[in-house]
């Protein structure tokens, strides 16, 4: 993730993410798996009004994009018309230009929600629970904003 990126200011959403790579995972059946990573700034306990950034990375495989795609054309509908998911593809998913090419489409994926006006306020009731879930939000941030949480792993 680029240095002096605004998070959170007028216009610019509260949470930044990457897909920064892409690993087969031959444990079992094969997959591939995604690293999300994650930047947000919240609130620093104490100190008024100083904030912190919490910087954290998730492995997510193509299906749990699938899941959260589904979840959010329920939720936000119209909002998501001009928002593509790359496609589902059966066969020859573990090549390497494929792989490589899907991580990129899911950083344009994600980026495009990212804008969705209030989604990334997972304090909020009007913050879509779904991605905070697919980001592990709460396990990395604290259920409340500058709450506990884990750290910057």
């Amino acid at each position: 993730m680029s240095a002096g990126i605004a998070i959170g200011g007028p216009g610019q959403p509260t949470l930044y993410s990457e897909v920064r790579q892409a690993r087969i995972n031959k444990e079992g059946s094969t997959f591939v798996e995604y690293e999300v990573c994650a930047l947000t700034r919240v609130p620093a306990p104490g100190k008024g009004f100083k904030a912190e950034t919490k910087k954290w990375a998730v492995w997510q495989r193509y299906s749990a994009f699938v899941e959260l795609d589904a979840a959010l054309r329920a939720k936000y509908g119209w909002q998501m018309d001009h928002i593509k998911l790359p496609p589902k593809k059966t066969f020859g998913n573990t090549k390497p230009d494929f792989v490589e090419r899907r991580r990129v489409e899911l950083q344009v994926y994600l980026q495009a929600v990212l804008k969705i006006k209030n989604i990334t306020e997972f304090q909020k009731h009007f913050g879509s629970e779904d991605l905070a879930n697919f980001f592990q939000y709460h396990d990395h941030v604290g259920d409340a904003a500058g709450g506990g949480g884990g750290g910057d792993g």
